[in-house]
């Protein structure tokens, strides 16, 4: 099996940085982060524990979400922004 990681991270350092509670364009969960990054890399091409490993290596936090009947962890973003 191909690893990912390294192309992983590269995709989202391009596209985004690390945000806080009160600024931060988006949260999502690992689940729901890893269906959308199976849009751009290939189905299973990493799981829920390098996906956690690799966003920690980049200094990203997880905040808890308890609006959901349970608790959910999720990770917090910004759009990376760009200098014309």
């Amino acid at each position: 099996m191909i690893d990912y990681t390294t192309e992983l991270k590269q995709f989202i350092q391009d596209n985004f940085t690390p945000g806080t509670l009160e600024d931060n364009d988006f949260m999502i969960s690992n689940d729901d982060l890893l269906s959308k990054l199976y849009a751009v890399f290939p189905v299973k091409s990493i799981g829920d524990y390098e996906l956690t490993e690799a966003l920690n290596d980049l200094h990203y936090k997880r905040s808890v979400d308890g609006k959901d009947e349970q608790m959910t962890f999720k990770w917090i973003f910004k759009h990376r922004e760009y200098e014309n």
